[in-house]
């Protein structure tokens, strides 16, 4: 389900960039790339491109679909303003449609000269990685505009709801998930893109996830209990390979559901 915010949306002329709704769609995790990071390579290009993002889909249902419509009537009011914005972010794979949401881990102080740091949450900064670079960077800092919460749903004994912290890593492919983005609209003329700009991210059902992780640990189970003398070697690419089944596993129990 789409929701926008209450405010009225508000278009700036002339100027890098312009704010539109905030909205949140539920849908499939297709795919993720979330903290915490690995700080091994602390080159500048590096920092320059860390980004943390998620792809939803829905196998084409057709409230997701309508979803996907409202967002490209945002665009449609961005082009109103600025003639030539590209929209980024919907794309189609196959013959379904996905969302595809983000936000950078660092942004670059020349862009955000009176941007503060802000105190990283432990859960997305394992290592310390984005704390020691907002304590000794001059050139990139992560404030409040690269903040992502991330959380899951919970219900209480008495049937109320809310929602806990939990670490980025949590969320699986398959999971069904709540997540809240801004549409902006950056840049001028032929540079101008519609972004969709991930603020937050709820798990809300992790059941085909589970499945297919209890599946994986049986399997673990027998290759341990089989003894010593035989060997189990992972071929190249078997990772990718785990990835696609937990894939067909998630589509195969939602065929089962209809």
């Amino acid at each position: 389900m789409i929701k926008t915010a209450t405010k009225e949306a508000t278009v700036k002329q002339g100027q890098d960039m312009v704010e539109e709704y905030q909205v949140h769609v539920q849908g499939i995790l297709e795919d993720k790339r979330l903290p915490p990071i690995r700080g091994e390579n602390n080159s500048q290009k590096k920092k320059q491109h860390l980004r943390q993002s998620v792809t939803l889909s829905a196998f084409n249902s057709p409230k997701f679909l309508e979803d996907v419509d409202h967002i490209m009537e945002v665009v449609a009011l961005f082009a109103r303003h600025i003639p030539g914005i590209q929209q980024t972010g919907i794309r189609q794979v196959g013959e379904k449609m996905v969302i595809e949401v983000g936000n950078r881990i660092f942004t670059p102080k020349h862009e955000a000269p009176m941007m503060q740091p802000v105190e990283v949450d432990r859960l997305l900064d394992e290592n310390g990685y984005i704390a020691q670079v907002n304590r000794t960077d001059t050139a990139f800092v992560y404030g409040d505009e690269n903040v992502v919460y991330y959380g899951e749903e919970k219900t209480d004994i008495d049937g109320g709801r809310r929602v806990i912290d939990i670490s980025p890593q949590k969320f699986h492919v398959g999971d069904i998930v709540d997540v809240g983005f801004t549409i902006m609209g950056i840049g001028k003329g032929r540079d101008a893109k519609a972004r969709l700009v991930l603020r937050n991210m709820t798990l809300l059902d992790a059941t085909h996830t589970q499945a297919w992780l209890k599946v994986k640990a049986k399997n673990q189970l027998r290759i341990t209990n089989v003894g010593p003398m035989l060997s189990v070697r992972k071929r190249p690419g078997q990772e990718v390979d785990e990835e696609d089944t937990r894939r067909k596993m998630t589509r195969m129990n939602i065929g089962e559901t209809e």
